[in-house]
């Protein structure tokens, strides 16, 4: 049975109670008071959503426990009495309806149909246990299209894109939700990974399309991670691990378009008993075209231990140089790509740095510590997450190459290098006073690369930030989770257009393919539209079943979703003719044409009308009896109709035809003629009958009206 659940809520917190009611439009109350209003709830077992009901807001996320079990059940609303509600495209009469059989990052599709137009909205099922985002847009931001909403006008826009993430809390549980939601917090791609706590690291959009994530290796004999390629709706496409190495490392990764991997590793050295950091370029035909080692800078580690390096983030650099971020050092290196080997051409940061760090005004910086994702910029610039430390990691800037401090205070670093005076200078420094003790990203993202995403990792503030060139924040994703050690956060954040590539599904059940129906015979189609992919259902459109005549003929059913991509499944039927089937036709002699042939409806939309004008004067009606049936079958008929002043004559007014094969007719002539009493405007009204004999259930009638014109 289920049980009640939540209904959509607010940003910020669960609501027990269903949404109050809003205007169906985006503008304000007072500007369209007239509009129809809106509600929208879903529930079920173990079953919450976010975020609050918005009619500009088009997709909205469920969360579920394992007890939800694919069931949920949504109730929509509209002040329009004309109104209509469609779940997945069925028009349901009372505006509920329970849905069964959803698997992850299923949708549900929701239309409300009235005087506004139509509402589209889209319910995506979550895996059991993800966490309940709320996100937070500043007045002066317009989220981008992604978003499903719209913000206030002239406003800078955020960077196009959904938020790819890699969400863990670091339970007992172990699982991963690999993910791209949009500036709402909803999924337009969602899976659960149930696997080592990091069994699913990284994942992000490749230089040469693709989309990627490091997962747990299942080769034998290795271990680490395996570079996964994902194609367009994240299914893998291929799996990639270094050469001739035990490790493969899943903290970073390039796959260019031409073929080329660059991998790291974390690979034990048998002589040191450490493990080395290894930089590997695999050539498109499989070779190791290139391969690093950081054995030589051993020296250097602020960390000490095996892992004295821990490399974690590559970026290609304009001129072919890798740039590479070394935890374990404090410091970035350029490393020169020409030879096999590779040479190191400057470091900045670490006990080693190449360059002096200062800020703007010129005094002394600490510089990277603990850092993560540096990236050359277009500019030149270096942008990094500058972690810090909460143990002897980081340069002390009035002492740079003495004894390293702690510095608990994460930010976001973008620095300009002058290499002919060796001095890197702070031009950004966004510290909002939090601390990721490990893990976090930074990317520089939209028009000119002027604003940038952070990831906040372990700080679990916030799972990602968008903030201006400025340092102002635009946009905020959070878990509300109160209990900060239970919230999910992300090793890296990363923006990319994730297209919808996948194509709506249509499910058909009436008309079944190959059904045959009886002519005239009414039939209700039954079928569905679903969609998943983030561009949401659009619409849902059906031919009618037309049993009116017999024959073989299509009945289609079309979805189409936001992006465009369409669906139709056809079903085949056939019409065939009863096997009793009376057709009554009319007509007037020597005047106007047949009427009510093929027509099986009520008499009175099969009549014929003439005029008597002079007393003695007749009119002919007649009257054809034809077997629509596919047997061989007799007709009864009776004519009927009686008024003073005219006169009847006909063979027999009620009587049976002889054997008729199917479309085989007979002719009954009725002569009414106007008597002295039939006074002018007199009418007489005529009704003649024809019934199966086979089946007495199968009948049909036609009318004639004849009126008195002239004098009596």
């Amino acid at each position: 049975m289920t049980t009640p659940g939540r209904a959509l809520v607010v940003t910020t917190c669960l609501l027990a109670a269903p949404l109050l009611a809003v205007p169906a439009q985006a503008a304000p109350l007072t500007a369209r008071a007239e509009a129809p209003v809106h509600t929208l709830e879903v529930s079920g077992e173990g079953v919450g959503s976010f975020p609050a009901f918005d009619p500009a807001v088009r997709r909205y996320a469920v969360t579920t426990s394992d007890a939800t079990s694919g069931q949920v059940t949504v109730a929509a609303t509209t002040s329009d009495p004309a109104g209509e509600v469609y779940v997945d495209g069925v028009l349901e009469t009372d505006g509920t309806a329970t849905v069964t059989g959803l698997a992850d990052g299923d949708e549900v599709a929701v239309f409300i149909v009235d005087s506004a137009g139509t509402a589209r909205h889209s319910l995506v099922y979550l895996p059991a246990g993800f966490p309940t985002l709320a996100t937070e847009t500043a007045e002066t931001a317009e989220p981008a299209g992604a978003a499903g909403a719209t913000g206030a006008t002239g406003a800078a826009a955020l960077a196009p894109g959904h938020v790819l993430l890699g969400l863990t809390n670091f339970s007992g549980s172990n699982a991963f939700f690999q993910t791209a939601v949009d500036r709402q917090g909803v999924p337009a791609y969602v899976e659960r990974i149930n696997n080592s706590v990091l069994g699913a690291l990284d994942l992000k959009q490749q230089p040469n399309g693709n989309f990627s994530i490091s997962r747990t290796t299942t080769t034998p004999g290795r271990t680490g991670q395996a570079l996964v390629q994902l194609d367009g709706e994240f299914e893998p496409i291929s799996s990639t691990e270094t050469v001739d190495l035990v490790n493969t490392d899943g903290h970073d990764s390039i796959a260019l378009p031409d073929g080329t991997t660059w991998l790291l590793a974390y690979e034990p050295n048998a002589a040191t008993d450490l493990d080395d950091s290894i930089i590997q370029r695999i050539d498109p035909d499989g070779t190791v075209g290139f391969e690093w080692t950081s054995a030589p800078y051993a020296a250097e580690t602020v960390t000490g231990g095996a892992d004295y390096a821990h490399v974690n983030s590559i970026d290609l650099m304009d001129d072919g140089s890798i740039l590479a971020s070394f935890r374990g050092f404090s410091s970035v290196f350029k490393i020169d790509t020409t030879t096999p080997t590779g040479s190191v051409v400057w470091k900045l940061g670490g006990v080693d740095s190449t360059f002096a760090i200062e800020d703007a005004a010129g005094a002394p910086d600490s510089g990277p510590c603990a850092q993560h994702t540096a990236r050359e910029l277009d500019d030149g610039s270096i942008l990094l997450f500058d972690n810090g430390a909460a143990t002897p990691m980081c340069a002390d800037p009035t002492d740079p190459t003495g004894d390293r401090v702690v510095r608990t205070d994460s930010r976001v670093l973008r620095l300009s290098l002058d290499e002919s005076t060796d001095v890197a200078t702070v031009v950004a420094d966004h510290s909002p006073g939090r601390f990721a003790q490990f893990a976090g990203s930074s990317q520089a993202v939209g028009a000119d690369q002027g604003h940038t995403l952070i990831g906040w990792a372990f700080s679990r503030a916030e799972v990602a930030t968008e903030i201006d060139a400025a340092g102002d924040d635009l946009w905020r994703l959070y878990d509300v989770e109160p209990t900060a050690a239970q919230r999910y956060f992300s090793y890296r954040a990363h923006l990319a257009v994730v297209p919808d590539v996948t194509d709506p599904e249509v499910v058909v059940d009436v008309p079944a393919s190959g059904a045959s129906y009886v002519q005239g015979e009414a039939v209700e189609a039954s079928y569905s539209c679903t969609d998943r992919g983030g561009s949401s259902l659009q619409t849902c459109v059906a031919t009618p079943i037309d049993t009116s005549a017999p024959g073989s003929f299509a009945f289609e059913v079309t979805a189409t979703d936001g992006a465009g991509n369409s669906t139709t499944q056809t079903r085949t039927y056939t019409v065939r003719a009863p096997s009793s089937l009376p057709d009554v036709w009319v007509k007037v002699k020597g005047k106007g044409t047949w009427v009510g042939d093929d027509d099986y409806g009520r008499a009175s939309s099969q009549r014929v009308t003439t005029a008597v004008k002079n007393v003695g004067r007749s009119r002919t009606i007649v009257v054809k009896l034809q077997n629509d049936g596919s047997e061989v079958d007799r007709l009864s008929y009776a004519v009927q109709g009686k008024k003073r002043g005219f006169r009847i004559s006909t063979s027999s007014r009620t009587g049976t035809t002889r054997e008729l094969a199917p479309g085989e007719s007979t002719k009954l002539r009725i002569n009414v003629t106007r008597g002295r009493k039939a006074q002018r405007g007199a009418v007489l009204g005529l009704r003649i009958r024809g019934t199966s004999i086979d089946d007495g259930r199968r009948t049909d009638a036609v009318t004639a009206r004849i009126t008195a014109r002239g004098k009596g």
